[in-house]
C-alpha cells in the first residue's frame, strides 16, 4: 500500500493500477476520493475507490459502484464530468473509477451562506445544469442527488454535474431505494424519492428547482417555505409561480421536463427584466433603486397616526400620484392603497426626490410589483385549498385575490410605519 497525504493525517491508500495517488480529497460512506496522476498521460485525475460500510451488502455496494461507472461511460457532454478509467485496486480488489479533475471546487464553495447570487449568474448555472440533466434524461438516466456539492466549477462560469453514485436508469427507478439508502439529500431530494416511491425525470426537476430557490434567496426550501420574491424582494414576483411549480409535491403538477422548467424561469433571471418584482438594474440606476410617491398618499398621514413626528410635513412637497395611470381593469381600494404605499416606499428609498417624472415611474413600477405579489399570494392560497377547479375554483379565485390584497396591505402598512414622513 502507498502513503498519501490526508487532510489531517497520513493515510494508507490503495494501489490503483496506472495511477499515482497524491492526496485524499474527500471521503464518504461509500468511497474515498483521491487526487492522482495518470501515469501513461501524466495528467491529474480524480480517483474514487469504493468503501463498503459496515452492515452493508458488499455485493449490492459493488453493483451500485459499477453502475455509476457504466452510466458515466455512456455520457459525453460539456457539463457532465468525464470518465477516464475503471478497474479494481491491486491490493484489495476494490473497484475504482477515474474522472477528470476539477480544480475550481464545487458550487457550494462559491455560495455565501444566507446570501443570494446575482440573477444573471444563477441563470447561467441553471442553464448549464439543466442542459446536463436533459442529456441524462434523454439517455433514460435519473441523477437523484443533484445539489451544490455535486456541481463542479472549473471556472466562475462553467459547471459540470458529477457524482452518479445514486443515478439510476429510468426502467429500474424505485427498485434501488428500498434498502433505505440513497434517498438523496434533504432540501434537494423530491418528496416521492424521499418516500421511496417510483420516480421519473421530474424528481431531478424538483432538485433543480430547489437549487434555484437556494441560489436566488440564500435559503433552502424546507418545510412551509415562502415564495422566492418574499424572501428576496429584488426578485420579480412573476418568478414565484415558475419555481413553486417545479417544487410541487405531486410530480404531475410540475413541468413536463427540466427544459420546460428552465425556459419558464429564464426570462425572469434577465438582469434587465422588469416583471412583477422590484426595479431592474436600469431603472435602479435611473432612480437609485427604490420606492416612491408620498403625500399623494393622503392616507399615509392617517397611517402614520401615533408615530412621533408624523404630524410634521416633509421638507419638500412629495409628488402626487400621476393623474393617469394605466388601469386595464377596475382596481380595488386595497390594491390602490397597496400601490400608493409601495410607491411611497420607493420614493423614500430614493432619498425623497422631487419631480413628477419620478412619481410617475415609481407609480408604474409599484403597480407592477403589487400585481405580481397579489397573483403570487392568491396562487399560494389556491394551492393550500387543494387547487379547486370549475365553479368552485372560479369563486375561490376572486375570494383569494381579495384575501391576498388584504394580507399584503397589512404587511406593507407595517413596513411603511418604519419610514414615517420627516
Amino acid at each position: 500500500m502507498a502513503q498519501v497525504e490526508g487532510s489531517t493525517e497520513v493515510l494508507t491508500a490503495p494501489v490503483v493500477p496506472g495511477h499515482e495517488l497524491i492526496r485524499l480529497l474527500g471521503a464518504g460512506g461509500m468511497g474515498r476520493v483521491y487526487l492522482a496522476r495518470q501515469v501513461a498521460l501524466g495528467r491529474l485525475v480524480c480517483v474514487k475507490v469504493l468503501a463498503i460500510p459496515d452492515l452493508e451488502d458488499p455485493i449490492l455496494c459493488r453493483a451500485r459502484f459499477r453502475r455509476e461507472s457504466e452510466l458515466l461511460a455512456g455520457l459525453s457532454h460539456p457539463h457532465i464530468i468525464a470518465l477516464f478509467d475503471y478497474g479494481v485496486t491491486a491490493d484489495s480488489d476494490l473497484p475504482y473509477l477515474a474522472t477528470e479533475y476539477i480544480e475550481g471546487g464545487d458550487l457550494r464553495s462559491r455560495m455565501k451562506p444566507g446570501r443570494p447570487m446575482p440573477r444573471e449568474r444563477v441563470r447561467e448555472i441553471l442553464h448549464q445544469v439543466g442542459d446536463a440533466l436533459e442529456h441524462l434524461h434523454g439517455k433514460g438516466i435519473i441523477h437523484r442527488d443533484l445539489k451544490p456539492e455535486n456541481i463542479l466549477m472549473p471556472t466562475e462560469t462553467l459547471c459540470k454535474v458529477c457524482d452518479f453514485g445514486l443515478a439510476v436508469l429510468q426502467e429500474s427507478a424505485g427498485s434501488l431505494t428500498r434498502s433505505g439508502r440513497g434517498l438523496g439529500t434533504l432540501g434537494y431530494v423530491s418528496p416521492e424519492q424521499q418516500r421511496g416511491d417510483r420516480i421519473d425525470e421530474r424528481s431531478d426537476q424538483y432538485s433543480l428547482a430547489a437549487l434555484a430557490y437556494e441560489l436566488l434567496t440564500g435559503k433552502r426550501p424546507l418545510g412551509r417555505f415562502r415564495p422566492p420574491s418574499r424572501v428576496n424582494a429584488f426578485l420579480p414576483a412573476g418568478l414565484d409561480a415558475a419555481i413553486l411549480r417545479g417544487l410541487e409535491e405531486n410530480p404531475a403538477d410540475r413541468y413536463e421536463s427540466v427544459a420546460h422548467f428552465v425556459r419558464a424561469i429564464e426570462p425572469y433571471l434577465d438582469p434587465d427584466h422588469v416583471g412583477a418584482g422590484r426595479l431592474s438594474p436600469r431603472a435602479r440606476r435611473a432612480a437609485l433603486g427604490g420606492v416612491a410617491i408620498l403625500a399623494a398618499l393622503a392616507g399615509l398621514v392617517a397611517l402614520a397616526r401615533g408615530i412621533p413626528g408624523a404630524d410634521r410635513r416633509p421638507p419638500a412637497d412629495p409628488p402626487a400620484p400621476p393623474a393617469q395611470v394605466p388601469a386595464p381593469e377596475p382596481r380595488s381600494a386595497e390594491f390602490r392603497r397597496l400601490t400608493e404605499l409601495r410607491a411611497y416606499l420607493l420614493w423614500v428609498a430614493q432619498g425623497r426626490p422631487n419631480g413628477n417624472d419620478i412619481a410617475t415611474r415609481n407609480w408604474l413600477d409599484a403597480e407592477k410589483l403589487v400585481e405580481g405579489q397579489v397573483n403570487a399570494r392568491a396562487y399560494e392560497l389556491w394551492v393550500r385549498q387543494g387547487r379547486p377547479e370549475g365553479a368552485e375554483g372560479a369563486a375561490a379565485a376572486g375570494r383569494n385575490r381579495r384575501d391576498a390584497e388584504r394580507q399584503l396591505l397589512k404587511e406593507v402598512e407595517e413596513e411603511a410605519r418604519l419610514h414615517p414622513p420627516n
